[in-house]
């Protein structure tokens, strides 16, 4: 019985096609619109058809979409010059909408001084005013701080002031 070898040449051959092969899978995924999805599962399938059926603008918009420590789903997306963050259950049924508005004098005062008073030294990347949501009860607003460990967090707060901070996300840096 003979052992085959296989010539460097050979080998490098077949690691070089393999490289390719995995660029090439690479690059066309990344012109998938779902590949932003973190896994194309029944849930995500189903937060995406919903999505396009409740806001069919952002069928041709960019659509990034993020799934968090609570496994919920959300799609951030622009229509109409305005940026838009869409969360969906565990299960895939939609949640919430909020629109993303200026972090100034205009947001509510209980708002800001809710913030300020808990989170007075966090720099705010991105403040989200509810738009629209499946409990009617539920009017809090989103703000994605920066932390003091330097990763993005977010937090709830209620229209009265109650803040509720949340472990759905927790980045580098938020890009919403």
């Amino acid at each position: 019985m003979t052992m085959e070898t296989k010539s460097p040449a050979r080998i490098i051959a077949l690691v070089m096609l393999l490289s390719l092969f995995s660029m090439a899978s690479i690059f066309a995924q990344h012109n998938d619109k779902k590949s932003d999805m973190p896994q194309y599962d029944e849930m995500t399938k189903k937060s995406n058809d919903d999505l396009l059926k409740r806001y069919p603008g952002a069928k041709d918009r960019d659509v990034t979409w993020e799934r968090g420590k609570d496994k919920y789903n959300t799609a951030f997306y622009n229509m109409d010059n305005t940026d838009y963050m869409t969360r969906y259950d565990d299960k895939g049924n939609w949640v919430e909408t909020y629109s993303r508005r200026d972090w100034n004098e205009d947001v509510p005062e209980t708002i800001r001084n809710s913030y300020n008073h808990n989170y007075k030294d966090m720099e705010v990347e991105s403040y989200w005013e509810l738009k629209d949501a499946k409990n009617k009860a539920d009017r809090s607003h989103v703000i994605f701080y920066r932390g003091d460990n330097g990763m993005s967090k977010s937090v709830r707060i209620a229209p009265d002031g109650k803040v509720t901070p949340t472990e759905a996300y927790s980045r580098p840096k938020a890009d919403y």
